[in-house]
C-alpha cells in the first residue's frame, strides 16, 4: 500500500486548521478576561454605590448626634440651664425647627446618686425626675412643633402639651393639661431610652436606637417611625443631668437608597438597608408597611417583593459582613438569570447592611 504523500496544499490546509483554533482559543481567553475585567469593574461600581449610601446615612443619622452634642455643650457651658424650663424649652424648639430632619428634641431630667449593684444608675426622688420633648407633627406637606411636657404631681404624672399650629413661634399656644395622655402617663426614667444610656457600661456614650415607634404620639394614626440617638449628660461640674435623646424621621432613608447608580434609562440597580437577618429597613413599593418584630424592632413588610431582592437578602454574602469584612459579594440565579449581588456593613446602626443587587447580563451588554 502506497502511503499518501502531503501535498502544499494539504500543509497550508492543516496550517491554517490549526491557525484558526488557535486563533479561537485566544479570542476566547480575550473574551473571558474581557468579562472578568467588566464584571470587575461593576462589583466597583456595586461597591461604590454602597459606599455613596453609606455615607447618606451617616450624613442622615449626624444631625441626631450633633443635635444632643450641641444640647450637652450648652449645659456644660451654662448656656442653659436645664432646669429652667421656658429657657430649655426655647433651645429644643430651635433646634428642632432648624433641622427640618429631626423629629424630637428631649431632655429627660433625674438626679443620679451612683450605680447600683446591677449597674444601673441609683436616682433620686420622683419630685426631681420630668421630660421635656419638642417634636415634630407631619400633616401632610405641612408640619408643626409640640411642646410635650410629662412631671410628678402630686401622686400621680402627668403631661402637658403646647401643641403649636403650623409655622407658630414658640409662645403661641398654651401649655395645657392632657387628659388623654394624663390617663397612661409613666416615669419616663423607666423607659429603655433612658435606662439603657444610662446604665454603666453605657454611661456617657452616644447610643443609638433601631426602628422604632415614637413614645411621643400615642395616636396610632399619627404614629411615626423614628431612630434615636441617646446619651446620658453631664453638667460642668460633673453632675448628671439626664438623658438627651434626638430622634429622626425615617422617610429620608427611603429616598437615600433611591438614588440612582448609573446613567442609564433603564438602570436595574435596587439599593435597599436590610439586617443580618435579611428584614427590610428601607421601602422598596410605596405600599409597603412597616411592622412590629417579635424583638420589638420595626421592620419593612412587603407588598410585592422583587424576586431579585428576594433572593439576594437569602445569600449566605449577607451573613457574612462585619467589622473584618466590611463588603461581601454574592450571586443568585432568578429565572434563569443571574444576578450580582453586594453587601456593606454600615458603623453607626444596629447592624444595618447596605444591599446593592443587578443582573450581570446588564453589565455584559454591548
Amino acid at each position: 500500500m502506497v502511503a499518501r504523500r502531503l501535498t502544499l496544499g494539504h500543509v497550508f490546509a492543516l496550517t491554517m486548521a490549526g491557525l484558526a483554533l488557535l486563533l479561537g482559543a485566544l479570542f476566547a481567553l480575550l473574551l473571558e478576561g474581557s468579562r472578568r475585567s467588566i464584571l470587575q469593574s461593576a462589583d466597583t461600581l456595586r461597591t461604590s454605590a454602597g459606599r455613596r449610601t453609606e455615607d447618606g446615612v451617616r450624613a442622615h443619622l449626624s444631625a441626631a448626634a450633633q443635635a444632643v452634642e450641641a444640647l450637652e455643650r450648652d449645659i456644660r457651658s451654662g448656656t442653659i440651664d436645664p432646669d429652667q424650663a421656658r429657657g430649655l424649652e426655647a433651645a429644643l424648639f430651635s433646634a428642632v425647627l432648624n433641622a427640618p430632619e429631626l423629629a424630637e428634641l428631649t431632655l429627660t431630667r433625674a438626679q443620679g446618686r451612683g450605680f447600683g449593684p446591677d449597674r444601673a444608675l441609683q436616682l433620686g426622688g420622683e419630685t426631681g425626675r420630668w421630660q421635656l420633648s419638642v417634636y415634630r407633627v407631619l400633616d401632610g406637606d405641612q408640619s408643626r412643633l409640640v411642646t410635650r411636657r410629662t412631671s410628678r404631681q402630686g401622686r400621680r404624672w402627668v403631661v402637658e402639651l403646647r401643641d403649636r399650629p403650623p409655622d407658630a413661634g414658640l409662645l403661641d399656644a398654651p401649655l395645657s393639661l392632657s387628659t388623654a395622655e394624663t390617663a397612661s402617663a409613666r416615669d419616663p426614667t423607666e423607659h429603655a431610652t433612658f435606662t439603657t444610656p444610662a446604665s454603666e457600661s453605657l454611661y456617657g456614650d452616644v447610643v443609638w436606637s433601631d426602628l422604632h415607634w415614637s413614645d411621643l404620639e400615642r395616636d396610632p394614626a399619627r404614629r411615626r417611625v423614628v431612630v434615636t440617638v441617646m446619651k446620658a449628660i453631664e453638667d460642668a461640674r460633673g453632675e448628671f443631668v439626664g438623658v438627651a435623646r434626638a430622634g429622626l424621621l425615617t422617610q429620608q432613608l427611603d429616598q437615600i437608597v433611591r438614588l440612582p447608580v448609573t446613567g442609564a434609562s433603564d438602570d436595574p440597580h435596587r439599593v435597599f438597608l436590610c439586617d443580618a437577618a435579611g428584614r427590610l429597613i428601607t421601602r422598596i413599593d410605596p405600599r409597603d408597611r412597616l411592622e412590629e418584630q417579635a424583638d420589638n424592632s420595626l421592620r419593612v413588610a412587603p407588598a410585592d417583593l422583587p424576586n431579585e431582592v428576594a433572593a439576594a437578602l437569602r445569600l449566605p454574602a449577607l451573613r457574612e459582613v462585619g467589622a473584618d469584612r466590611p463588603a461581601v459579594a454574592g450571586q443568585a440565579w432568578v429565572g434563569g438569570r443571574k444576578y450580582l449581588a453586594t453587601f456593606m456593613a454600615l458603623p453607626d446602626t444596629q447592624g444595618w447592611r447596605a444591599g446593592i443587587v443587578a443582573p450581570e447580563d446588564f453589565y455584559l451588554r454591548g
